[in-house]
């Protein structure tokens, strides 16, 4: 049975709002994120995107993907986060059909049972529980609604958003300055004009937008 779209979104959104202290902040080790990329076929997956702090070069990326089907359920942010972060740590040893890549950088196909061998510590349950206590409710998510997201080079960045009832993800091209107030205001509009959009060669969208220069 295919799994709610609005579940997988929500579950996308979750889990790019867990993540977003780890762009700034190691995840493990020395990695941080570089970014959340978010796969609608043929089963709805995240591709969470580590590297080192400063790094832009998409080829020294490794990207976790985790399937976001949890039985006839929705993986949660939390378990999406603990399964890549055991799957980044430590010695880990893939298949070759289990590492491919996309868009110049490593991915790793990440099966449910390589994180789920070990019990939840008591500081995971607790962490999960909090984060239910303490993340605000809203009826209706931000339209667009950010699913993912993509650092590909100094003062750039790929924001990944969807919106509405078809929850057709598109790509923005922004530059990361220090004036995008304006921006972040005009940004639903500017991602949704037809006539800003075209065709996209990522997989990870359907359409792209150019707002680099805007």
């Amino acid at each position: 049975m295919p799994l709610d779209p609005d579940d997988v979104a929500e579950a996308q959104y979750d889990t790019v709002r867990r993540l977003l202290p780890h762009v700034a902040v190691p995840l493990a080790g020395d990695l941080y994120v570089r970014g959340v990329l978010p796969v609608t076929r043929p089963e709805p997956a995240l591709r969470v995107v580590l590297g080192g702090l400063g790094e832009y070069d998409v080829a020294a990326y490794v990207a976790y993907e985790v399937p976001l089907r949890d039985g006839e359920s929705v993986r949660s942010g939390g378990a999406i986060l603990r399964a890549v972060v055991r799957s980044s740590t430590g010695t880990r040893l893939y298949g070759a059909s289990d590492v491919g890549t996309v868009l110049g950088m490593t991915v790793v196909s990440v099966k449910p049972e390589q994180w789920e061998a070990g019990a939840d510590s008591y500081e995971e349950r607790a962490g999960e529980f909090l984060h239910a206590l303490l993340e605000p409710y809203v009826e209706e998510p931000p339209s667009p609604g950010v699913r993912g997201f993509l650092f590909t080079g100094p003062e750039r960045m790929r924001i990944y958003a969807a919106g509405g009832d078809t929850h057709e993800v598109i790509g923005a091209d922004v530059k990361v300055s220090d004036r995008m107030t304006a921006l972040l205001s005009a940004l639903p509009s500017l991602v949704e004009e037809p006539e800003r959009q075209r065709d996209s060669d990522d997989p990870h969208c359907a359409r792209l937008v150019d707002l680099l220069r805007w």
